[in-house]
């Protein structure tokens, strides 16, 4: 094979294996290599474990406070599954989500967005207090998806 650039450069026509190289029909060009590379990163796929819900747990609850004072930690609700650890991917594409409910209180009410994402396996209701002092019961529910 001659070098028709007298080694300046290498073109589609000099670069990679020729054809009356003996086993020019078993190599691979730089260029094949590159994209045999690129389509195969293009087709990897990354795997996730997903683990099933089995139960809710409480992080943290207030258990006292002052009437119409936000609660200086927010409550914090957890999902895990039967291994006791946290249930890091909840739904696809759309988050599952908590709510929370009185389900007894004196005289007043309980102040809180009252659905929230369980986003990476956590819900935390922040902004929320009682308007009244007293003793009060939450309840806590999965609201979506429904069928959980």
């Amino acid at each position: 094979v001659t070098d028709p650039t007298n080694g300046v450069r290498a073109t589609p026509d000099t670069g990679g294996p020729q054809p009356e190289d003996d086993d020019a029909a078993n190599r691979t060009t730089f260029y094949e290599q590159q994209l045999a590379e690129e389509q195969a990163e293009a087709n990897a796929t990354e795997s996730i474990q997903l683990s099933i819900p089995h139960e809710l747990s409480v992080v943290n609850i207030p258990t006292s406070g002052i009437e119409g004072i936000l609660f200086a930690r927010p409550i914090k609700i957890v999902m895990l599954d039967n291994m006791q650890q946290i249930v890091s991917n909840l739904g696809v594409g759309i988050p599952w989500q908590l709510t929370v409910s009185l389900t007894s209180s004196p005289q007043g009410s309980f102040v809180t967005n009252s659905t929230v994402d369980i986003g990476s396996g956590e819900a935390t209701f922040s902004d929320t207090f009682f308007s009244h002092p007293g003793t009060y019961s939450l309840q806590f529910d999965i609201t979506y998806p429904t069928d959980a």
